[in-house]
């Protein structure tokens, strides 16, 4: 019965293992998620940078007034769907850590209440050992 409960403990304990590991995984994937999207928006702002440098110094600023205005409104909304894509990430990220940081704190509690159950079941061994050699 001890043994049972024993082997019970240890799957318990190895299924929740994994899960960590599992949840782990994930939050890393959206990490590295997280930081290319940063890294696009980086990218983005250099785009923009270099796009208005190119501007201030185009000769026939009147003839290409009208194709700048469309190029700048195409990265303006570039960045905000990035920024979008962003934040979305960030939230993601968030909502899969607390989850992560939650599901460890009741793995962390079922083997609290697992370690404290196998000592009652070894302290009551010991106590029917003790009786049965007398």
């Amino acid at each position: 019965s001890s043994r049972k409960e024993r082997k019970r403990l240890q799957e318990d304990l190895s299924a929740a293992n994994k899960r960590q590991g599992e949840c782990e995984k994930q939050f890393d994937s959206l990490k590295r998620e997280y930081r290319a999207n940063k890294m696009d928006s980086m990218a983005l702002k250099e785009q923009v940078e270099t796009l208005r440098k190119r501007l201030i110094s185009a000769e026939d600023k009147a003839s290409h007034a009208t194709s700048l205005e469309t190029m700048l409104c195409e990265v303006k909304e570039e960045k905000e769907r990035n920024e979008k894509r962003h934040r979305t990430s960030i939230e993601k990220v968030e909502r899969v850590a607390k989850e992560a940081i939650a599901r460890k704190s009741k793995m962390e509690r079922e083997m609290k209440r697992n370690l404290q159950l196998l000592e009652r079941v070894q302290r009551t061994m010991i106590e029917s050992n003790g009786t049965r050699s007398r």
